[in-house]
């Protein structure tokens, strides 16, 4: 694969590298608290999904290449969503394994501290998922231009 000529090829080792990773982390969870709501996630399913829009990613790539308007807007918008989504899957796995190491039977849900302790995740979760779907607008601003550029 020529990543210089054809960089959306990153997204197959993105993926593979997420679905890699999915069978180390499939039984650990990603608990998640907003207000009064309790959130629990698969990690497993999270890779699985990020995997699934990497390929498809990549598919829309294959589709819109002719008609894509800048290099360096596709080289900004590949290496950004890799490493958002690989990141967020890399950071959990963290926050879960080394940042709070206790299984939860261990956890004192009574205490307002035992939910000030995941709110540090939430808020990296948060901002790296806004970067991520920020920048999805370069890749529909990219081929906005190449259809521009076209028609003249």
């Amino acid at each position: 694969m020529k990543f210089a000529i054809r960089p959306y090829n990153l997204f197959l080792p993105g993926g593979l590298l997420l679905l890699f990773v999915s069978v180390f982390i499939h039984a650990k969870t990603l608990d998640i608290n907003l207000h009064d709501t309790y959130f629990v996630i698969s990690m497993g399913y999270l890779c699985w999904i990020f995997c699934v829009i990497q390929i498809l990613l990549w598919g829309l790539y294959k589709l819109f290449t002719p008609i894509l308007f800048s290099i360096q807007l596709i080289w900004t918008h590949i290496l950004v969503t890799i490493l958002t989504l690989d990141g967020i899957v890399l950071f959990s796995w963290w926050a879960i394994e080394f940042y709070n190491p206790r299984p939860r039977r261990y956890i004192d849900y009574t205490h307002w501290d035992t939910f000030k302790t995941g709110q540090y995740t939430r808020e990296v979760i948060v901002l790296v998922l806004t970067i991520f779907i920020l920048t999805q607008l370069i890749f529909v601003i990219n081929i906005i231009q190449g259809l521009l550029k076209k028609s003249t």
